[in-house]
């Protein structure tokens, strides 16, 4: 029937009317959080367009944050991976990277230089085959075996000290690890010293 407004219309009319009519006016807590509340769940795909998107873009551009939204928005992207940076490059950020190397007494996890020490003339090859044959020819940290290891990055498992004292070369202070566990186990020392020593002398515990 011509003349007559639709449905849709009629929703997009009041709600015109009730933003002029709220236009200025601060909502109470009370009523923010029933509002949260109402729309849970609800999805509305025609509501973000691109043309909106950048509308709302060249609106906020320029104004300043308040620490409390900084905050908001800090919270609600913690742990969550940008996909659109995933494969892009940072010129900028990579030059500044090759200007300041955080190496030797530069990086936080300087230990003293401890790495450039010799290792025990014990620490042999006829050793680490031991080592290697006493944990299976396998990674004791993620479970990659020897073989894929080798087929991902062409190298064999490392023997790990676990002391991290390279002259300390008892059967009970060595273990087998992978190239990337054997990197991650150089944070938070004290921790990986304890869980090693109970996997070694308790082959049970996991």
């Amino acid at each position: 029937m011509r003349g007559v407004p639709s449905t849709e219309e009629i929703r997009l009319l009041r709600n015109q009317r009730i933003g002029k009519a709220m236009k200025g006016k601060e909502r109470s807590t009370e009523h923010c959080l029933k509002l949260s509340e109402a729309q849970k769940g609800k999805y509305y795909p025609n509501r973000y367009t691109p043309g909106r998107n950048q509308k709302i873009s060249k609106t906020l551009t320029g104004r300043p944050r308040s620490k409390e939204h900084s905050l908001n928005i800090s919270k609600a992207k913690s742990g969550k991976l940008n996909l659109k940076l995933r494969g892009t490059k940072r010129p900028d950020l990579s030059k500044w990277n090759r200007e300041h190397p955080l190496q030797g007494e530069m990086s936080p996890h300087w230990q003293g230089g401890i790495s450039f020490m010799p290792y025990d003339s014990k620490f042999n090859s006829q050793l680490k085959t031991k080592i290697h044959n006493r944990d299976n020819h396998t990674c004791q940290l993620c479970g990659i075996t020897e073989r894929e290891h080798i087929d991902r990055i062409g190298q064999r498992l490392t023997v790990h000290h676990v002391d991290y004292n390279k002259r300390h070369t008892s059967e009970e202070n060595l273990i087998l690890l992978c190239h990337s566990c054997n990197s991650k186990v150089n944070h938070q020392r004290d921790s990986w010293i304890e869980y090693f020593k109970r996997r070694i002398t308790c082959p049970l515990f996991q």
